[in-house]
């Protein structure tokens, strides 16, 4: 959103809401920090019906990359 704060959460489901309303499950697991701090989110989609393959997938890459990361604040701004 050039630049623009933003609360988390809508952040976070802007790319998985699509998905979750077709009936095809869908999330973002944070997956590390750019050069300047930023998050990194890797977004897994999978077949309708197959919310335990997605979940599993999540939980890999946060093994992968050092998580589960600490909670962010619902209402804490993303820039």
């Amino acid at each position: 959103m050039a630049g623009a704060a933003e609360p988390v959460v809508s952040a976070m489901t802007r790319l998985t809401n699509s998905w979750n309303l077709a009936g095809t499950p869908a999330g973002s697991v944070p997956a590390g920090r750019d050069d300047g701090g930023a998050p990194i989110g890797v977004q897994v989609v999978g077949p309708w019906g197959g919310e335990q393959i997605v979940l599993g997938v999540m939980e890999a890459i946060e093994g992968l990359v050092g998580g589960p990361w600490p909670p962010v604040a619902r209402d804490a701004p993303v820039s």
